[in-house]
């Protein structure tokens, strides 16, 4: 009986003894991920600066309050070129897609799905939802086809490049930007015709197909997205386009009542005339 309780013992011992050793690997694992993810499961793109070297860090630089550390927060799943313009800080959650000569400005965000097409210009301060796209390009209405091998045969279709003289190819022309105002609200599965301005504070509601400029401040929705109403009146919007709060730096918003919009503007202006 004391042998039995013994070997019991003795494989209970070296159980642990595995156990203790996977969980050392397994801490050194966590550890190892989290140096190259970043915090939260994010990849840190620095621009111009030196990414954290622990977690531990990186939750003290948030604890101490230091939001001005050029640092984007970009999902591994997000996809963003090499021609693109983030100024930081920028958030990209999940497989969203910034193509080239895209410019984004600081202090935005945008959602998984949702794909921002070559020569888009986004303010600062906008929330953008998910699977959405934004400045698209389209395809010729009034050619004899809508189809690429007019045009652009080689990207579509290139192992038929030998027909390309039985197809010459025709240059499109195409509207050279689509322009998103800063504090601009777009919600989800939302689409943004090419060339399309969308004002400053505008909102776009779920499901709009945008073809038409968007006026500051409005609200828009439906297929095609029509105006239904303004956040504010039209004084109070005046006012918030001659301040401009957007392109101060982010101490000077700290203390201002965001909930009382008069408020808030008297004391924006108070503090430009400081």
């Amino acid at each position: 009986m004391n042998v039995i309780l013994c070997l019991k013992l003795k494989i209970c011992w070296i159980q642990y003894i595995k156990m203790k050793r996977l969980v050392k690997i397994l801490k050194k694992a966590h550890t190892k991920h989290f140096k190259k993810l970043g915090t939260d499961g994010f990849s840190l793109a620095s621009f111009g600066t030196k990414v954290s070297d622990s977690k531990e860090s990186q939750k003290k630089q948030f604890i101490e309050k230091k939001p001005y550390k050029k640092r984007n927060f970009i999902s591994k799943s997000a996809s963003v070129n090499k021609k693109a313009l983030l100024e930081s800080p920028v958030t990209l959650y999940g497989n969203a897609g910034i193509r080239s000569n895209t410019s984004i400005g600081a202090f935005t965000y945008i959602n998984t799905g949702t794909t921002v097409f070559y020569g888009t210009t986004i303010g600062r301060y906008c929330s953008i939802g998910k699977n959405n796209e934004i400045g698209p390009v389209d395809h010729p209405m009034d050619w004899l086809s809508s189809s690429p091998i007019q045009y652009n045969i080689k990207e579509h279709f290139p192992d038929y490049l030998e027909y390309c003289d039985d197809f010459p190819q025709v240059k499109i022309s195409r509207p050279a930007s689509t322009i998103i105002g800063n504090d601009v609200w777009i919600a989800s599965l939302v689409v943004i015709k090419r060339g399309v301005t969308i004002g400053d504070g505008a909102v776009v509601a779920s499901g709009s197909v945008v073809i038409n400029d968007v006026p500051s401040y409005a609200i828009v929705g439906g297929v095609p997205a029509k105006v239904l109403k303004y956040r504010f009146n039209e004084e109070t919007i005046a006012k918030l386009l001659e301040i401009k709060w957007w392109s101060r730096d982010l101490k000077a918003l700290a203390g201002i009542e965001f909930d009382n919009i008069d408020r808030a503007i008297e004391q924006l202006r108070g503090n430009h005339e400081q």
